[in-house]
């Protein structure tokens, strides 16, 4: 028969007490560089620059509806004309120019 050797100076809830350690420490360590990847790839978009004539900035995005990502460019057509509106609607300024904003698409609709 053979004997399990113990170790003298740590007991089993030591030795389970160092291992959780561990693994917060772990897990700690993933979770900070997940952040900093995270962290970085927003100051990458944040930083998106836009020049007349060039290519625009295609960061990603959040659809209000399903929660999903996508890309801005992903709702653009060839020859139809993208409109962006950035604000809040929390902001009461914004949401009373919104009537009009909605009217741009007619506009373009119009001239066709």
């Amino acid at each position: 028969m053979v004997l399990a050797r113990q170790d003298p100076l740590l007991s089993q809830n030591s030795k389970d007490r160092l291992l959780t350690t561990i693994d917060g420490s772990l897990e700690f360590a993933n979770a900070r560089e997940k952040s900093k990847a995270i962290w970085e790839g927003t100051m990458r978009e944040v930083n998106m620059v836009a020049e007349m004539g060039g290519q625009a900035p295609n960061p990603v995005m959040l659809r209000h509806q399903g929660r999903t990502q996508c890309h801005l460019l992903s709702g653009a057509n060839p020859g139809k004309p993208l409109v962006i509106n950035f604000g809040s609607s929390t902001c009461p300024v914004f949401m009373a120019n919104l009537e009009k904003f909605r009217e741009v698409p007619h506009v373009f609709l119009l001239q066709d």
